[in-house]
């Protein structure tokens, strides 16, 4: 079989020469024990950052796994909206989690049901999560990500990645 040259051929880098495309971050958000059911255990949600934008570029250090912070301040999802409308798209780096697809059918439908519900509750309260890099004990370092709901849909949260930097003071 014999390939004929083509005039795309300039657009697509050799081999040797493509960057390789990062793997997305999968990891598990620790629900508060009152989350969402008044159970006394933490609850995982499995879940996935894909369509970063920005520099997320140090997806690969981040935590496996985020103990996740819920501020209940009636309100706050609006002050979020209002400060994001203040800034330039590029002064953030943005990443949409979704739930991760586990190996089990049920644990999988689970595990969305859990994100789902957490979407729900943040939009429905007007509220917003936090997932700070180390544990809320001993933060190793400022900033982490800033969660919170789309209107459209309750299978994405979006993620503001605050890489090295505080939270917003609002926060």
């Amino acid at each position: 079989m014999f390939r004929l040259p083509t005039h795309l051929e300039s657009l697509v880098p050799p081999p040797g020469d493509q960057v390789p495309q990062s793997q997305p971050w999968r990891g598990a958000f620790i629900l508060p024990a009152s989350s969402p059911h008044s159970s006394a255990r933490p609850r995982e949600i499995f879940v996935t950052a894909a369509e970063t934008e920005n520099d997320n570029s140090q997806q690969e250090d981040w935590p496996s796994q985020f103990q996740l912070q819920i501020i209940r301040r009636g309100g706050i999802l609006g002050e979020v909206q209002a400060w994001l409308s203040q800034l330039q798209p590029e002064q953030l780096s943005r990443c949409m989690l979704m739930p991760d697809r586990l190996p089990d059918a049920d644990l999988s439908r689970q595990n969305q049901t859990t994100f789902e519900w957490l979407a729900r509750q943040l939009l429905e309260e007007g509220i917003v999560a936090i997932a700070p890099w180390g544990a809320p004990a001993q933060p190793v370092q400022p900033g982490g990500i800033l969660l919170y709901p789309t209107r459209t849909t309750r299978a994405l949260l979006v993620g503001i990645v605050f890489l090295n930097t505080h939270f917003p003071e609002f926060i």
